[in-house]
């Protein structure tokens, strides 16, 4: 023994450290995203006015993942980061990251996640339709068409360019 040395690598199970980055910039992208949108589009615009004031939404990945969280201040909708605020209305909740990736990455629809209890929503069903539509609106403008035609039955018109809504959500 005298002489040798032992190398030890500490093997660290169950991060998945490059998907949970991942999930990080999708979501960042996809919270300002959605501020940009509900500028831009009537559509969201819209649903987002029927919400009530300081209404709060997050996304999280459990069991210690990301979490994006928007919420409507002073009649619009706003993206707040990572924060999760304590007067939650509506919390999507997907039950780990394996779950998370396809349906953050445009593999999977949001109703076929669902189907397949990939996520949990807790909340007012109302307002988790709401978001629903919103999400979808905001599919059609980050995502490319032929994942949109994929992922939703009926891909919507959209009201604005996907460049100017790429542009709001990189430059606010």
């Amino acid at each position: 023994m005298g002489g040798d040395i032992i190398a030890t690598t500490k093997v660290v199970i169950g991060k998945k450290p490059v998907k949970m980055t991942v999930a990080r910039i999708i979501f960042w992208f996809l919270g300002r995203g959605f501020q940009a949108a509900a500028k831009h589009d009537s559509r969201i615009r819209q649903e987002v006015a029927e919400w009530s004031p300081d209404c709060s939404i997050i996304l999280k990945i459990n069991p210690r993942g990301p979490v994006m969280t928007v919420r409507k201040v002073d009649g619009k909708l706003k993206y707040m980061g990572s924060s999760q605020p304590q007067d939650l209305e509506l919390a999507i909740y997907f039950k780990n990251i394996e779950g998370a990736i396809p349906v953050l990455t445009g593999q999977k629809g949001l109703a076929q996640a669902y189907a397949e209890h990939r996520f949990t929503l807790r909340g007012d069903i109302g307002l988790g339709m709401s978001v629903v539509r919103c999400m979808y609106l905001l599919e059609t403008y980050l995502f490319p068409g032929f994942i949109t035609k994929k992922i939703l039955k009926r891909v919507p018109k959209k009201q604005v360019s996907s460049f100017k809504i790429y542009l709001a959500t990189l430059f606010g």
